[in-house]
């Protein structure tokens, strides 16, 4: 069905840098996936939910583009309850450590962009996480330092990101020799990216307090 297929209809816009697997945010009842595809400017995000036509409905805060079937009207934001993760192997969840890294490195750019003075980007936090636990797999040491300042500014927060891009690059190679898969296309897109942030947060002005 087009679930089982869902990746070739991913691959009908563009193919996909990468594809983030993310069965917790599992609607009930169906399947999502985070969709990176190439751009001029940097990658673009797209996140594809595929449920029952029965269970089907249009949250309140949806954007209609097409509707060719009519959809009922949800008349609550959308909330779904996490769902359990099946059991995956080493390699899988390597693999989609690398994935998640890149869409936390990525979605932190765009949080930079939109709030450069903002002195708390949860999001910062999460691409480390990641990056642990792909240097724990491949069993390489990781220079990582612990202590952030309390009040980064834009140009410090794409410092970090600069640092921890390059934290995993060597990374990867061995991530492919352990049996996981990399995203081998992402790299120069999400740079492109990051220069383009990077172009927005230099010309922010501070907050006055």
């Amino acid at each position: 069905g087009l679930i089982a297929q869902r990746y070739d209809f991913l691959a009908q816009i563009a193919q996909p840098l990468l594809v983030l697997e993310a069965p917790q945010n599992w609607p009930p009842g169906g399947v999502c996936n985070m969709a990176i595809y190439p751009g001029a400017s940097g990658p673009h995000q797209a996140d594809w939910y595929w449920v029952r036509r029965s269970a089907a409905q249009l949250p309140t805060e949806t954007q209609l583009l097409f509707d060719r079937i009519g959809l009922p009207q949800q008349g609550s934001p959308t909330y779904f309850d996490y769902a359990p993760v099946p059991e995956r192997t080493v390699e899988e969840e390597a693999t989609q450590n690398v994935n998640g890294f890149w869409v936390m490195w990525l979605i932190a750019c765009k949080y930079i962009a939109r709030y450069p003075w903002k002195a708390h980007l949860g999001v910062m936090r999460l691409v480390p996480n990641h990056l642990r636990e792909i240097a724990a797999f491949v069993g390489a040491p990781l220079p990582l330092p612990e202590i952030e300042p309390l009040r980064p500014s834009p140009g410090e927060k794409i410092a970090r990101l600069r640092e921890l891009a390059a934290l995993i690059e060597p990374l990867l190679p061995k991530i492919v020799e352990k049996g996981g898969a990399i995203p081998t296309q992402i790299v120069p897109y999400a740079y492109r990216y990051l220069a383009l942030v990077e172009a927005i947060a230099h010309d922010s002005d501070r907050p006055t307090i």
